[in-house]
């Protein structure tokens, strides 16, 4: 719905439906942020205080993102909208996300200990935000998908 000067309501309240695209919407921009964000954080001729800057956001978006994708952000936020976006089927999909997400990282991780003895130059903190973007990225996806599905079917 869109608001113009001569039909705005200000007791509208979302659907359902409406609050689900925008989840979808929200966490199909992930990867974007993250990506943008990591290019910032690795970019060493910025001051000190907007890398750190940078770095606090970025762990902040990170911790935003793994609770709306664990469904623990709309017990807070969303207050009476809860039961709208927690069905079984939005649990489900949660499931199958997260297990997607667990088994990337595996894989990442696994490959990773491959490729850390090649390149000397690769510390801690630059494999720990691979594994949390793999991670991230691959849940979130895969949660998008499965409720784009939902939709098709009904």
């Amino acid at each position: 719905m869109a608001y113009r000067k001569d039909n705005y309501d200000p007791n509208y309240q979302m659907s359902g439906e409406d609050m689900r695209k925008h989840r979808r919407l929200n966490l199909a921009l992930v990867p974007l942020f993250l990506g943008f964000t990591m290019f910032n954080m690795s970019v060493s001729t910025s001051a000190p205080w907007s890398q750190w800057t940078m770095q606090v956001a970025w762990a902040v978006y990170v911790l935003l993102v793994v609770a709306t994708l664990t469904g623990f952000a709309y017990k807070f936020w969303a207050g009476s909208e809860f039961k709208v976006l927690e069905d079984e089927t939005a649990v489900a999909n949660r499931a199958d996300a997260m297990q997607w997400g667990w088994v990337a990282t595996i894989l990442v991780g696994l490959a990773l200990f491959f490729i850390t003895p090649f390149t000397p130059n690769l510390d801690a903190r630059e494999v720990v935000a691979v594994l949390l973007m793999v991670a991230i990225i691959t849940t979130s996806l895969r949660f998008v998908i499965l409720e784009k599905d939902d939709d098709a079917e009904e």
